[in-house]
């Protein structure tokens, strides 16, 4: 393997994917995480997209590799038990994970490409993003740059997601450490995030906040200080505030680097932050013109420093021209301008039928 080549990580949390992770971004490879739910014709379409020569994989994923096309890849290293289908590639184990370090040919650089994260396709196919190293850094900057040396962050989302990928990253840059949950547990969160010895949590996302401001000890007490939260309501509000946590809400895609943050503790319920420091936000209409406020309009963003926005879509050119146009890249996110940058939903790929509802997007998803 050599700088530049692409290697595709088929993996859980655990070890295993940051040495694969480290090892790559080692010799100046490309890691390419897929999402372990992936099989099928949309595993293949990630394994063709990526145009990758080697695979990490799990052993117990490696079956629903059999019958694919895949492309030109041609050799697979398997962790885990020593339990493995036929393969179409050639196989190697665990052990080359394990071996001596490598040197360090390079430092990266900004512009180095560091990964290609795939969108998760709810407005269309997936979608290969392809992520500078500056763009990572800047992603977990926005979302985790409050962590110092001394703190722990219970990291439990798949490191396939820029969320933990930009989580671990800013664990590293500010000499602080990670515990990386191989799953994730909601009855259990507060007690396996104190078990692990964190005071930092990655994020309280979605229908899990509502769970857990219904679910946990209405006189206990958070393990942690701090997170980020969503959905902001007067509810889950009131559960920070008995639990003892400040939060802050933010919007994010695969393809940005968290452009848009609320203050921490917030009370502009179901906002999603306004433009950060470092980027540009406009809602315009089809043509780009700036709509009215209190009008709809979909939301674009760029960033006054380069490469800390995504480099396009890996293969595909017409997808890359059209999000990225008049030197602005289009989220697809609709939403009425001012106070509170609430999100309505996400418009549906061009050339393909709308779908029945429209998918709202929670603040920090």
């Amino acid at each position: 393997m050599k700088a530049g080549d692409r290697v595709l990580l088929f993996l859980p949390n655990g070890a295993a994917f940051l040495r694969a992770w480290f090892g790559a971004s080692t010799l100046g490879a490309v890691i390419v995480p897929l999402n372990t739910a992936l099989r099928g014709d949309m595993l293949q379409h990630a394994i063709r997209t990526a145009d990758a020569g080697v695979i990490v994989c799990h052993s117990e994923l490696a079956d629903r590799l059999v019958g694919l096309d895949v492309g030109r890849l041609e050799a697979a290293v398997l962790v885990g038990p020593d339990v493995a289908p036929e393969l179409p590639v050639g196989t190697q184990g665990e052990h080359v994970l394990l071996g001596a370090p490598a040197d360090v040919a390079a430092l990266p650089q900004p512009w180095d490409i560091a990964a290609v994260l795939f969108t998760s396709g709810t407005t269309g196919r997936a979608k290969g993003v392809i992520c500078p190293y500056g763009h990572i850094g800047a992603a977990g900057a926005a979302s985790h740059g409050y962590l110092e040396a001394g703190d722990r962050i219970y990291i439990y989302t798949p490191l396939f997601h820029t969320l933990a990928l930009g989580a671990a990253v800013a664990t590293l840059a500010s000499g602080a450490s990670m515990h990386l949950a191989p799953s994730f547990s909601a009855p259990t969160l507060w007690a396996d995030v104190e078990a692990a010895g964190c005071n930092r949590l990655v994020g309280l996302l979605s229908s899990i906040t509502s769970y857990l401001a219904a679910s946990v000890d209405p006189q206990g007490r958070a393990p942690f200080d701090f997170c980020m939260m969503s959905p902001v309501t007067p509810e889950t509000a009131a559960f920070a505030a008995r639990q003892g946590f400040s939060y802050f809400a933010a919007f994010s895609m695969t393809e940005v680097s968290v452009p848009l943050l609320t203050p921490v503790d917030g009370r502009v319920f179901g906002s999603c932050g306004r433009p950060r420091d470092g980027i540009d936000a406009r809602v315009v209409d089809a043509y780009d013109n700036e709509v009215e406020v209190g009008a709809v309009g979909e939301l674009i963003v760029r960033a006054n420093q380069p490469w800390t926005l995504n480099a396009g879509y890996l293969n595909d050119p017409a997808a890359t021209l059209a999000a990225w146009r008049n030197g602005w890249f289009h989220t697809g996110g609709r939403l009425p301008p001012g106070c509170g940058w609430q999100l309505l939903f996400r418009r549906p790929d061009q050339g393909r039928d709308p779908p029945a509802r429209r998918e709202h997007l929670i603040p920090g998803s």
